[in-house]
């Protein structure tokens, strides 16, 4: 048997909703409270950047979501900047091919399988990608790109895959079957862009904490409750790219990745 059946023959064996349920209520239970200095310390997380209430974090869930202090993610504000939505690790990038597929980790992945649409997705071709993945230890809000209107937000699929380094490289194409929140913006530019929220295996879990329809770059729209990623999907000949980005690059919500064309 090669990896990539035993893989996957593991993570079915153990990727159980009620595996999940479990996971998810002790997080959030005030027993979980012990285990957070010792996952701290497991994935060298820096407090420094975030509040910590008074009486401190009072679940895991709470420090999953822990809140950051003003000021230390400032927004790239230039007019048609898109900034991360997220912390994160740059996993891919590139070009949308002639078949809507994108790629990471050098899988193809099909936008009609990731979006579940089919009207206006031809516009997409050509168009830029950017794949980022929030381990464990990131910070787990989610934050608006750009400037825009949100004209579409679906929740797709139901069971989660890692979507890990390992995830990618051996799973069964996670980002575009996973459990998810697919959310379209209108830029004020007037170009579309798609900021996709894949869930992670085990919490599966994504909330949205902002339902307003016109949103500003960098406020908050929602959050992981786990490690997940995200997916950014631009139309063709809409955005420039950052010569800064590269695969591996570790990104900051509200650092700039370029630039959305007027």
């Amino acid at each position: 048997m090669n990896k990539e059946r035993l893989y996957c023959l593991l993570i079915e064996l153990t990727n159980r909703k009620w595996l999940s349920l479990i996971i998810k209520k002790y997080t959030q239970s005030k027993w979980s409270r012990c285990v957070i200095p010792f996952y701290q310390r497991y994935f060298q997380i820096d407090l420094s950047d975030f509040y910590c209430p008074q009486n401190g974090y009072q679940s895991l869930h709470d420090f999953f979501i822990r809140d950051i202090k003003e000021g230390v993610r400032p927004i790239a504000s230039d007019i048609g900047t898109v900034v991360s939505p997220v912390d994160g690790i740059i996993e891919d990038f590139g070009r949308i091919d002639k078949n809507h597929y994108i790629y990471a980790k050098e899988k193809p992945y099909a936008l009609t399988d990731l979006l579940q649409i089919s009207d206006g997705i031809h516009k997409f071709i050509g168009g830029f990608y950017i794949v980022i993945y929030l381990s464990p230890s990131h910070y787990h809000k989610i934050h608006c790109p750009v400037d825009g209107r949100i004209v579409r937000s679906q929740t797709l699929g139901s069971k989660s895959y890692p979507v890990n380094h390992w995830g990618l490289k051996y799973g069964k194409t996670p980002l575009s079957h996973n459990y998810r929140v697919v959310t379209q913006i209108q830029s004020d530019s007037n170009h579309s862009i798609i900021l996709a929220k894949i869930g992670a295996m085990f919490i599966n879990t994504i909330t949205v904490t902002n339902t307003k329809m016109q949103m500003k770059k960098g406020e908050e729209l929602g959050y992981f409750s786990f490690g997940s990623t995200i997916i950014l999907l631009f139309e063709a000949e809409s955005f420039s790219a950052s010569s800064t980005i590269y695969q591996g690059k570790s990104v900051e919500m509200g650092q700039a990745l370029g630039i959305v064309q007027n």
